[in-house]
């Protein structure tokens, strides 16, 4: 059991790593912090793309995704969020949130909180608000916006 927990993991930080390597470039610059209306905005979208995911509405999370990530995560988005539940318990609700901003992305992290955890949910978003990165870790993003 350990060995398939651990064997789990490595696939869901691989799988993780290679979301977040195409959200940002190498030389991407210091991010910076977004207007409160556009912060919202981010905020509704991920609020949406998380409850198509709890509720396994996982073609309509895909249709949120640019055509690099609808590649990527074909097959593998709900294989993602099934790893999830399966380490941190059944979704409960989202949590603090903060926007950051670089170049023509921008970017709001978010709590999800689950029975037996809290992990971090960082989607990108281009210009057009399609999603073109995707990363999860453990942790909680406090009242203050620091995480």
């Amino acid at each position: 059991m350990k060995k398939a927990i651990a064997i789990l993991c490595v696939s869901l930080a691989a799988l993780m790593l290679f979301a977040a390597c195409q959200a940002q470039p190498a030389s991407a610059p210091a991010a910076s912090a977004l207007p409160p209306e556009r912060v919202e905005e981010l905020h509704a979208l991920s609020v949406q793309f998380t409850d198509y995911l709890n509720t396994g509405a996982i073609e309509a999370a895909m249709g949120r995704m640019d055509e690099t990530m609808t590649t990527a995560m074909d097959g593998k988005l709900e294989q993602t969020w099934t790893q999830i539940v399966g380490s941190a318990g059944a979704f409960v609700e989202t949590g603090a949130y903060i926007g950051t901003a670089s170049d023509e992305y921008a970017a709001l992290e978010m709590t999800l909180v689950f029975e037996n955890a809290s992990v971090i949910q960082r989607v990108v978003f281009d210009s057009n608000n399609q999603i073109s990165g995707l990363h999860y870790r453990n942790g909680a993003i406090d009242n203050t916006g620091e995480d």
